[in-house]
């Protein structure tokens, strides 16, 4: 059983790509990686969505890094959160732009937890 499965009645929406990173951390960590990264995105943008404090026009700024560093996201979400999200989207730009064998299963695990973390 997944551990994301809490997202399946009320934010199913996120379920999908954040159940292929989880089930891809240990054989293909950079496919992972790369789910993690838009399993954020998505996670982001529902909360820029939802979350009255937030302008939810900014939802089709194409750029994740604009809407982490937002000032009206980072009042409402922690530091120590904000560090691990841009981890998340680091990792997953590694898996994407970088190369194959920078990937490991323990980036991919943290990245995953990272994700978790965000999402709970």
């Amino acid at each position: 059983m997944s551990n994301f499965y809490f997202l399946q009645n009320e934010f199913s929406v996120l379920l999908q790509d954040s159940l292929k990173s989880e089930s891809n951390i240990m054989n293909e960590p950079e496919i992972s990686a790369i789910y993690s990264r838009k399993s954020l995105e998505n996670s982001v943008k529902f909360v820029y969505k939802l979350d009255e404090d937030l302008d939810a026009s900014l939802v089709s700024e194409p750029k994740i890094i604009t809407l982490l560093n937002h000032r009206d996201f980072t009042d409402i979400v922690p530091r120590e959160i904000i560090d691990e999200l841009h981890l998340i989207r680091k990792v997953g730009n590694k898996a994407v732009h970088g190369s194959y064998k920078e990937i490991n299963s323990k980036d991919a695990l943290y990245a995953n937890q990272c994700l978790y973390k965000f999402q709970r």
